[in-house]
């Protein structure tokens, strides 16, 4: 997949360009499984949605634009320290 951002997506990549916009998904999860277990899921996934393999990068002028990637969504296991989180 590659293809230029849309008005709306270029508007939010200019945004971010002075105003970065990081953000993280929680999940609470209950059953039996490993940590590589979520690894592979998340990496089929990932291979099943195109969005999900890509990142912005220029063109050859400078013009934003949505390429591949063979880059894994890094997964983090964070272990809780009270009910609050």
């Amino acid at each position: 997949m590659e293809r230029y951002l849309g008005a709306v997506e270029h508007s939010y990549w200019l945004y971010n360009q002075f105003y970065p916009m990081d953000f993280a998904t929680v999940a609470k999860l209950q059953g039996q499984f490993s940590f590589d277990q979520l690894s592979t899921v998340l990496r089929q996934v990932q291979q099943r949605h195109p969005l999900l393999r890509v990142r912005i990068a220029p063109d050859a002028i400078g013009q934003p634009k949505f390429v591949e990637t063979d880059d894994e969504i890094p997964l983090r296991l964070v272990a809780r320290t009270n009910d609050r989180h």
